[in-house]
């Protein structure tokens, strides 16, 4: 596995923190042929806006798929290896940033050093692509829902008791109906393992472009939180009493993601350049990890690392 991973260095001196891997993914019109793949190593300060980075759940610790570069053989997770297959385009070359291949997982210093890259690795991605998982229909049909209320034009709180119709009260029934009716797939699609990932909170936050995909669904971020804002603004307590505590939960802690998006978003509209998360001074990382507690990751120290 070592020749597989030319090293990192410049003029022969070891640079794991200037120098990173891209996994060039070949292309194929079938999706059952073999990954195959090749490494483009860049610099990080010459690389923005030359690769997409993946952001995903690792899931089962299980290496079991196989990623084919020349004569070398790697393995990878089966969330993963669909990953891949879906991002795999038909005739051109993507480029991918991909943590468990694009780091040597087996080289210590390299990914003591890499690791803390992350963060402007995923800001200077052209998109994230953040793969919640294959999914089902249910999960499928919740992106397609939360796509459909992110073009909804809720009317003002102040139309409430104007005229002789209270619009505001109309739309909100309306609404609550339909949540009342979608929010099984809501609740499916809010528990898939992907959302309760520490990671996600950097991955997704320092990037004003990122699509969600599940299965042949995607949505954008923007979108994504605009349906969020109309959910948590007109679902009703009743509705949101239904929901599990884990639930609950990552929605509360989407709502902060959402924030910290937002202001990134806004900084990145008139102060495109600024290191966003060094801009972002109320978000201590004492506060951070306190929000985010409850998240997964595999290694307490992610927990630093990954805000």
């Amino acid at each position: 596995m070592s020749e597989l991973y030319e090293p990192l260095t410049v003029d022969g001196v070891a640079a794991f923190s200037e120098m990173i891997r891209i996994l060039v993914l070949e292309p194929s019109f079938n999706w059952f042929d073999p990954l195959r793949f090749q490494f483009h190593i860049i610099s990080l300060k010459d690389s923005e806006g030359k690769y997409e980075a993946v952001s995903y759940a690792w899931g089962e610790p299980h290496l079991e798929y196989p990623l084919y570069s020349r004569q070398y053989i790697f393995h990878i997770t089966k969330n993963l290896d669909q990953a891949l297959r879906k991002f795999r385009l038909k005739v051109d070359k993507r480029w991918l940033w991909v943590d468990a291949v694009c780091i040597n997982q087996q080289h210590y210093h390299e990914k003591s050093a890499q690791i803390p890259l992350m963060g402007d690795i995923f800001r200077g991605a052209k998109r994230v692509l953040a793969w919640l998982g294959e999914g089902g229909r249910y999960e499928g049909n919740a992106l397609q829902v939360l796509d459909r209320w992110s073009r909804i034009r809720a009317p003002p709180k102040e139309c409430r008791g104007q005229g002789n119709t209270d619009e505001y009260d109309k739309f909100t029934i309306g609404f609550q109906s339909d949540a009342l009716m979608e929010m099984d797939h809501i609740v499916n699609l809010l528990s898939l393992p992907w959302f309760s990932r520490l990671w996600i909170v950097q991955e997704i936050v320092v990037n004003v472009n990122v699509l969600l995909i599940c299965g042949d669904i995607e949505l954008s971020m923007m979108r994504f939180q605009a349906a969020l804002r109309i959910f948590t603004a007109n679902v009703g307590s009743s509705n949101l009493s239904r929901l599990t505590l884990p639930v609950k939960s990552t929605l509360r802690s989407l709502q902060k993601i959402q924030r910290l998006w937002m202001d990134n978003f806004q900084i990145m509209q008139f102060e495109p350049g600024v290191e966003t998360l060094r801009r972002l001074d109320r978000h201590s990382l004492f506060l951070l990890l306190d929000d985010f507690s409850f998240y997964q990751c595999s290694d307490a120290r992610d927990r630093v690392f990954a805000l």
